[in-house]
């Protein structure tokens, strides 16, 4: 079967709750693949997992290393501005842009 990489269905979420004066605060972080993944997995693919946090670090930035990784690339519930590039700049622009992969 293939190897299959989804990307993203992460997010944290944080809620404000106003009670008169009072103000509360909660944080949470969910990943939202899981069924998902599992399906897939039950399907007979290899499944990776890269979180929307961690699209900067581990997102291949050329298509070798993509090639390399998966088969299927699936990008679900993360932002463009994600794939620019973060990090590391070279005058002033970025060392890379994982868009192009």
């Amino acid at each position: 079967m293939s190897r299959v990489v989804l990307v993203g269905e992460s997010w944290f979420t944080y809620s404000v709750h106003q009670k008169g004066f009072d103000a509360f605060y909660t944080s949470e972080y969910v990943e939202g693949g899981d069924g998902f993944i599992a399906a897939l997995q039950d399907a007979g693919h290899e499944v990776s997992y890269i979180p929307s946090h961690e699209v900067h670090n581990r997102f291949p930035s050329d298509v070798a290393a993509l090639r390399e990784l998966a088969d299927v690339v699936i990008i679900s519930d993360v932002g463009a501005n994600t794939f620019h590039g973060r990090g590391p700049t070279v005058g002033g622009r970025a060392a890379w842009d994982r868009r192009r992969a």
